[in-house]
């Protein structure tokens, strides 16, 4: 299983190879993951999810 700094570090890395933000790295990741019914791993990147939207909303919103 990885853990969340493994999943932040891949997220990061596909982001930079692929020209991505940190949100298209992680849904990647997300589907990657789902596809490999590796649960553990798609908790853990629906939180980063979930932290990333929040990030963005508040900046939306002026915060």
């Amino acid at each position: 299983m990885d853990s969340e700094k493994d999943i932040k570090k891949e997220a990061k890395q596909l982001a930079k190879e692929n020209n991505w933000d940190k949100f298209q790295a992680l849904l990647y990741l997300r589907t990657k993951y789902e596809n490999e019914n590796r649960t553990e791993e798609v908790a853990i990147v629906s939180k980063l999810i979930h932290e990333v939207e929040a990030d963005k909303t508040m900046e939306y919103d002026g915060f």
